[in-house]
């Protein structure tokens, strides 16, 4: 692939990346906005050239079948390397539906460990889920934990666009800023009247 038309395909993708982001970057600054697009280059460039070997692959391998003939290892070779094809469905024959996927299976598949980090625009090249969804995954999978002490609590910094496992457990990290469910927040103490300060009329002008 010669230097232009690599350019044209990772414009291509970049626009892609970034139409389906609309939403998830139309509260972002204006710096936040150009980090992003960056990180969007990057990807969408490594897309590129991974799509490229694997074209180059599957011409190395349609060569190989040509040739090979009856070479047993030759074609086990080809095999294994030739990405496999969705199978389509049998006419007439219902198709059984794949088990639904919880969408907090995300947050198993990319934390697993504490302490772990994870750039958003590799959650948004899997996902295609921008800022706000990942938040609302987050908080709904600490909120909605069945067993707390398994809650992940996990950070974003907006500047640099990555996630952070900062800890497992029921309760928050020292320091946390994110989301807390509404029984781990400080009970609003009523004053009594007995308790209200008085003033002081040596202090108030208009006593």
């Amino acid at each position: 692939m010669d230097a232009k038309m690599f350019s044209e395909k990772v414009n291509a993708k970049v626009e892609e990346y970034m139409t389906a982001a609309a939403e998830a970057t139309q509260n972002m600054t204006e710096s936040e906005l150009d980090a992003f697009k960056m990180k969007v280059i990057g990807k969408a460039k490594g897309d590129v050239k991974a799509q490229e070997k694997a074209d180059a692959l599957a011409l190395v391998l349609e060569i190989v079948k040509t040739v090979a003939g009856d070479d047993k290892d030759a074609m086990n070779a080809v095999n294994i390397l030739t990405v496999r094809q969705r199978v389509p469905g049998i006419p007439g024959e219902a198709k059984v539906g794949a088990p639904r996927v919880s969408r907090f299976t995300m947050l198993d598949e990319q934390f697993a460990t504490p302490g772990q980090t994870v750039d958003e625009v590799a959650l948004f090249g899997q996902y295609k889920m921008g800022r706000k969804d990942i938040y609302w995954i987050i908080a709904d999978a600490i909120k909605q934990a069945k067993d707390t002490s398994k809650r992940k609590w996990i950070s974003f910094n907006p500047e640099t666009g990555i996630y952070t496992y900062e800890s497992q457990g029921a309760l928050p990290p020292d320091g946390w800023k994110g989301y807390v469910p509404v029984e781990l927040k400080a009970p609003k103490v009523a004053v009594s009247p007995s308790e209200e300060p008085v003033a002081n009329p040596d202090l108030d002008p208009t006593a």
